[in-house]
């Protein structure tokens, strides 16, 4: 057995007091930082907490159209709303306005009173929201008041004479025709409902087609009876003449008896020419042949009577159905007929309520193209209507002093992060060059002859190390990345390993490398086999089928006794990863310590990541790995992902054994 080899090294030290500098350094940087970032914020909330609070006071108008008026829901009655909001806030208004408020003793300038009212449309609504924003909040609503006052009081005065007693007539007119549109289309409708009448072409399409259907059948039925009526008087003929009738059913079997009585007809005609009639009688077996023949030809008269009656009772029978069905189909065409008529009626009457419906919608049409031309010559002007009386300003609606706050805050904090960096690279600028921490590195059980790494060689003449010992180890400079996975086991230690271990440690070290995870080794039962033990079934979270190698499952099934379990006195991790390090040490392997159960699951992880498999796709083969485990396997992915059903899931070395 080989002996362990052991490391030691040096760090190597940097210059005599760089902890000290960089920890002023670093006082420095915090200095700055928390200089600027409150000096940042005392300014900035000096500034935004001296601002005066700003009031609002609102009304809100509404633009209405006489209900019959074709300016209703059109593009010019919106166009009417932007020039009223346009004229709001016009100059000669604000003019007007300020002049009133000087005529109260209040002093506003109508440059002020721009900067304060401002009056915004809503065309779907027809609504105008006037409002009055500033400091001074008790002449807000004064000055609302004066000026809505105003502004109607102007568009009433510019409003324009016009013919209202002919658009009054018209509008009249028209919403009496409306009201007979809307009533003679409930009439209609209820008329349809009743009568069935879903369209005009339609439903005399429908009528006119069972008609046409009936008549087909009709003739159909009339053929068939003719006919029926034509094989009944010429089987009645037949027997007249005194001529065989046959069924065509029976013919086979009348065919058949015929042939028989001929055949015993031509065996009697051979005998008399060879024997007397007096011979023939006395013969046994010649008289139960005439017998037989007497038999077949009584049974003929009656097959061909029995077809007879048959034939002519179908005869009659079909006659019977055809001229049943004929009648039939007479009534129902008839019946149907007198339906086509009375839906003809109703359909007529249907066609008058629909014309008088046109018309009235036509009516309707004049009477407004009659409007239009009024409303060309004689504009309808729009009703201003105060919705909102002008609020009290009672509360302030800004500015936001605390949002301002938090928005400074973080101003602040990204300025001093600012002055941090600048004083970092330009005034501190890191150093470009920083030497690497070398390690010395020295084995004090180097054999005789061969140096310890980073000395020299003091005996050169000394022979050099045999093949069976290991090369001094080199280290490079240690670094802690806790997404860098421990090195796997080789292919060569495995098989290694499995030609030494045990039996449980066999079987371990196959569940292990076939997708079993290590906290699932002791829950492990012979039900959770197959039969033959060529399929292990996971349950749980994780649930899943394990396939086993041939070596594997002879192994389990060799171990198969009274007890569920699969183990023998092994019931916990650190028993599992003993039977591999034992394992491990019998095999003369160096490094033992990394010889156990998790640096097998490792090596597995390690084996899936390798072919491509994504790394969220791997816990559906090995069941739960935590995530800081799973992102040590990154590196190992490859550029082209692999679907699980596509990856080889057992490691090589089980093959081969």
């Amino acid at each position: 057995m080989q002996n362990e080899q052991r490391v030691d090294f040096l760090p190597y030290q940097n210059e005599l007091g760089m902890d000290a500098n960089q920890g002023l350094r670093l006082r420095r940087q915090w200095q700055i930082f928390c200089a600027v970032f409150v000096a940042v914020m005392l300014v900035a909330n000096v500034v935004l907490w001296n601002r005066a609070a700003v009031y609002h006071s609102q009304a809100l108008l509404q633009v209405s159209y006489p209900a019959s008026s074709v300016l209703q829901g059109t593009d010019l009655s919106q166009q009417f709303i932007a020039v009223h909001q346009q004229r709001l806030t016009s100059n000669s208004v604000l003019n007007a306005v300020a002049s009133a408020m000087q005529r109260q003793g209040l002093v506003v300038d109508a440059q002020r009173l721009g900067n304060m009212l401002s009056a915004e449309e809503n065309t779907l609504g027809r609504t105008l929201l006037l409002s009055a924003t500033g400091v001074d909040a008790p002449i807000l609503k004064p000055i609302v008041d004066t000026w809505i006052s105003y502004y109607l009081s102007q568009v009433q005065s510019d409003a324009r004479d016009s013919n209202v007693d002919e658009l009054q007539q018209t509008d009249d007119n028209l919403a009496s025709i409306q009201n007979k549109i809307v009533s003679q289309q409930q009439t209609l409708s209820d008329f349809a409902q009743t009568h069935n009448i879903v369209s005009l072409e339609r439903d005399e399409n429908r009528n006119l087609s069972k008609v046409k259907g009936l008549t087909t059948s009709l003739d159909a039925a009339e053929a068939q009876k003719v006919q029926a009526l034509a094989d009944l008087e010429a089987l009645n003929a037949a027997l007249a003449e005194g001529q065989a009738i046959v069924h065509p059913k029976d013919k086979a079997a009348i065919d058949a008896t015929s042939n028989k009585i001929a055949e015993l007809n031509s065996l009697f005609d051979a005998l008399l020419e060879k024997y007397t009639e007096t011979y023939i009688n006395r013969d046994p077996e010649l008289v139960a042949k005439m017998k037989i023949k007497t038999k077949l030809e009584e049974q003929l008269k009656q097959q061909i009577s029995d077809s007879k009656i048959a034939y002519l009772q179908e005869a009659q029978r079909t006659l019977a159905v055809a001229v049943a069905k004929v009648t039939n189909l007479k009534e129902e065409l008839d019946e149907q007929f007198k339906l086509a008529q009375q839906f003809s009626q109703e359909l007529e009457q249907y066609k008058r309520l629909d014309a008088e419906l046109k018309e009235l919608q036509n009516q309707e049409q004049t009477l407004k193209n009659q409007l239009v031309s009024l409303d060309m010559a004689h504009p309808v002007e729009a009703k201003i209507a105060v919705l909102e009386e002008a609020n009290v300003a009672e509360y302030p609606i800004g500015p936001n002093y605390w949002f301002d706050s938090l928005l400074a805050l973080i101003a602040a904090l990204l300025l001093a992060l600012l002055a941090l960096t600048v004083y970092s690279f330009v005034i501190n600028p890191r150093a470009k060059n920083k030497d690497t921490p070398n390690i010395m590195v020295f084995s004090p059980y180097a054999p005789p002859g061969q140096p310890g790494l980073g000395a020299p060689n003091m005996n050169p003449g000394l022979s050099p190390p045999v093949a069976n010992q290991h090369p001094p180890m080199q280290l490079s400079h240690a670094t802690d990345d806790s997404n860098t996975p421990r090195p796997s086991i080789s292919v060569a230690q495995c098989q290694q390993l499995f030609k030494v271990a045990n039996k449980q440690a066999k079987v371990v070290m196959g569940l292990i490398l076939s997708g079993v995870a290590p906290q699932e080794l002791a829950s492990l039962c012979h039900t959770d086999f197959t039969e033959d033990y060529g399929v292990l079934t996971i349950q749980g979270n994780f649930a899943r089928q394990i396939v086993m190698t041939r070596v594997i499952a002879d192994l389990l099934r060799a171990s198969k006794g009274e007890s569920a379990s699969i183990w023998h006195q092994v019931s916990s991790e650190e028993d599992f990863s003993q039977l591999i390090t034992n394992a491990a040490f019998d095999a003369n392997i160096n490094h033992v310590e990394h010889m156990n159960l998790s640096g097998l699951h490792n090596t597995y992880l390690h084996f899936l990541a390798e072919q491509g498999i994504r790394l969220n796709d791997l816990e559906q083969i090995a069941g739960y790995i935590a995530p800081s485990e799973l992102a040590k396997y990154r590196q190992q992915q490859l550029t082209s992902s692999l679907n699980v059903a596509d990856a080889d899931t057992i490691y090589p070395f089980t093959n081969m054994m």
